[in-house]
């Protein structure tokens, strides 16, 4: 039960001390990198989002069981004849 109790705590300690040394300008920088990645994810969305507020699945996007193979195709399922054996 030690090593369970033991193991966060050393983490939250190598944690704060990995803080204390970080200096302002590497820490603007890493604020400044995840804004960025913010805004560009922002402008993909405003391209390629889809408005899908308050309607359902189906009127987003086609039901794969509409575009693809029939599941009995794809998938074995029970009632459609036996499962070969391994030494098939």
């Amino acid at each position: 039960m030690q090593s369970f109790v033991s193991h966060p705590r050393a983490k939250s300690c190598a944690a704060t001390a990995s803080a204390n040394q970080l200096d302002p300008r590497s820490l603007y920088w890493g604020y400044l990198l995840g804004a960025g990645a913010m805004i560009l994810g922002g402008v993909v969305a405003a391209f390629l989002a889809v408005d899908a507020e308050g309607k359902s699945l189906e009127d987003v996007a086609k039901p794969l069981s509409v575009i693809a193979k029939p599941a009995a195709t794809i998938f074995r399922s029970g009632g459609h004849g036996p499962l070969p054996s391994a030494g098939d």
